[in-house]
């Protein structure tokens, strides 16, 4: 149910027509000052000064959804083939179907489909060629460490120092739990036990 009835716009006339501010009247109703200019403006009350106005967003138009037919994802492949860049792409189809693709989008569904955009590798030979985009090989992987071979010292949280391997040993119920304890280079863990919690990025 809404708040305004027939003695909160009387109210609200009579303080308006008293040459008393929007603000003004919104604190005494204990509503903001927008709901206040925005009931006067729909009951046809003069706000003071005539300069007091809602700040209405622009309703953005209707968006359609750019559809993958059979008839699109054919031009995908004829205009993949031509040397022009994504974005050049999105545009010819947004223009011949309906909806509005981004570049992006261009580049998600060729990598899905398995088309090859003639564009993009010519843009990307160009980089290469100026030294836009990295040519460096990618670091190696460090080499896994066998879990057998992780032998911990096993150290009580009160002996834990600030290099010690901080990897629980045990079941922390049990009078033996332990930590590590191994030397953990500056991290949480030791090199063996680091590995095991987490997943490097290349393999997730």
């Amino acid at each position: 149910m809404g708040f305004w009835n027939d003695q909160h716009i009387q109210f609200m006339r009579e303080q308006l027509a008293s040459k008393a501010t929007s603000t003004q009247v919104a604190r005494l109703l204990g509503i903001t000052r927008n709901m206040v200019i925005s009931k006067a403006r729909r009951e046809g009350i003069p706000l003071p000064g005539g300069r007091e106005y809602v700040r209405i967003r622009p309703q953005a138009g209707p968006r359609h959804r750019f559809i993958w037919n059979p008839r699109a994802i054919e031009r995908l492949c004829e205009l993949g083939a031509e040397k022009i860049t994504s974005a050049e792409i999105a545009e010819k189809l947004s223009r011949e179907f309906v909806g509005s693709i981004s570049p992006s989008g261009v580049r998600a569904k060729a990598a899905v489909l398995g088309i090859p955009l003639r564009g993009r590798e010519l843009q990307m030979k160009e980089w290469r060629q100026k030294g836009s985009v990295s040519q460096k090989p990618r670091k190696p992987a460090a080499p896994r460490i066998p879990v057998e071979s992780i032998i911990p010292v096993g150290v009580t949280f009160a002996n834990l120092e600030r290099l010690s391997c901080r990897y629980p040993i045990g079941d922390p119920q049990d009078d033996g739990f332990t930590f590590c304890g191994l030397n953990n280079e500056g991290n949480t863990y030791c090199p063996g036990h680091r590995q095991l919690c987490y997943v490097p990025a290349n393999r997730r």
